[in-house]
């Protein structure tokens, strides 16, 4: 993925965003989370945070928007970053709402390795075509809990998996699926 992808995406959400919520009627929730996420196939796993932003379009559906920050100095990958924008599928009663999440996205390493299933010479420096790419398509989806304790609060529980595509940098585009467990605790408001 190149440089201008992260933009551009954002670009696409806000354009996205505009065209779908002229109107007064929809709710906007804007919220913030601590996440876990396993990253398995590097044998990885980080807590990080987050924010969140969704416009419901339909009272069964909400447009969302996340990108969630791992700073720390992990093992393997260094620090990531994870952007995600889809759809948040479900319903609400009185005090809660019970929902499916499908999200496309990237995740963005900021460490070179080599990813598992890729064979490489040993040589020094270690050739580009054996190293990871930096950004990898990613897939979020799950199931969210939301607890509303007055009318504009949400607390929320995200639990998934996140599918992400491995690629290398070489020639050949190799691509390692890894679905991986992911979980969040968030809280936000609604207006």
């Amino acid at each position: 993925m190149s440089r201008l992808a992260l933009p551009r995406l954002l670009a696409a959400l806000t354009a996205v965003f505009a065209i779908v919520c002229p109107a007064s009627a929809q709710q906007i929730e804007v919220g913030g989370f601590a996440t876990y996420f396993d990253l398995d196939a590097v044998e990885q796993s980080s807590w990080g945070g987050g924010g969140r932003f969704g416009v419901q379009v339909l009272p069964f559906a909400t447009l969302e928007a996340e990108v969630g920050l791992f700073p720390g100095d992990l093992r393997v990958t260094g620090p990531m970053t994870q952007v995600f924008g889809g759809v948040k599928l479900g319903g609400r009663g009185a005090g809660y709402g019970l929902f499916a999440k499908l999200r496309p996205g990237f995740v963005r390493f900021d460490r070179d390795f080599i990813p598992p299933g890729v064979a490489c010479i040993a040589v020094v420096p270690t050739p580009d075509a054996c190293l990871a790419d930096q950004f990898n398509f990613a897939l979020d989806f799950g199931s969210v809990i939301e607890i509303y304790p007055s009318s504009s609060l949400i607390l929320r529980v995200d639990i998934g998996t996140t599918n992400v595509w491995l690629g290398t940098r070489g020639e050949d585009g190799r691509t390692n699926r890894s679905g991986n467990f992911q979980l969040a605790f968030g809280a936000g408001v609604r207006f």
